[in-house]
């Protein structure tokens, strides 16, 4: 409240909600762990539609990686948005890699193209997920806000935390934390995949 005074103003009970959510996660809601957004919702009082400002707790990309990372199971997590302008290359297969060097011009380096995610294990395995330009967008029409401030203006940033989430369905899951941070993120988000 601290940080955003327009937090005391607003629902007690979603204020709440939100906090507890986030220290079951163990996330701090600072902006960069995550983030206690506040949005208008249209509630029923004494039988009469009313708008409240209600507030949602939604985990940011570092979040994410912090909880993977404590699992004790993950020595090592990395995500990052390709560019259009960026030389990216994935190979699958027996020697299965990444190659990822960012453009560095003074010009713009393009659109986002893909997202890829790399786990290096702690018995040594390691693994990657990529999801292109067109697996990202699927993502982003299941979600409530599709074309929300979110989406317009940290693309890459949901981007990373679209390929973080299916990554981490390949991990062991030595704890229920990181489930129950992402699927946090889902309702957050109003994800719906049966759309």
């Amino acid at each position: 409240v601290q940080m955003n005074n327009e937090l005391a103003y607003a629902d007690r009970r979603s204020l709440l909600a939100s906090c507890m959510k986030a220290a079951q996660d163990g996330l701090m809601p600072d902006g960069r762990e995550a983030v206690l957004n506040i949005y208008n919702t249209k509630v029923k009082v004494d039988g009469r539609d009313t708008w409240v400002q209600s507030v949602q707790y939604l985990p940011m990309v570092r979040g994410l990686l912090k909880v993977a990372r404590n699992s004790g199971e993950i020595a090592h997590i990395d995500a990052a948005a390709v560019y259009e302008k960026d030389e990216f290359v994935f190979e699958r297969g027996d020697e299965a890699k990444i190659v990822h060097r960012p453009y560095l011009g003074a010009d713009d380096p393009g659109t986002v193209i893909a997202a890829y995610m790399i786990a290096k294990l702690t018995n040594g395995e390691t693994h990657r997920e990529v999801m292109t330009k067109r697996d990202i967008e699927k993502v982003r029409e299941a979600s409530k806000a599709s074309n929300g401030p979110g989406w317009s203006k940290w693309y890459d940033q949901f981007a990373i935390k679209s390929v973080i989430k299916r990554g981490t369905k390949l991990l062991p899951q030595s704890s229920d934390r990181l489930s129950r941070v992402i699927e946090h993120d889902n309702e957050a988000m109003g994800l719906d995949f049966n759309k």
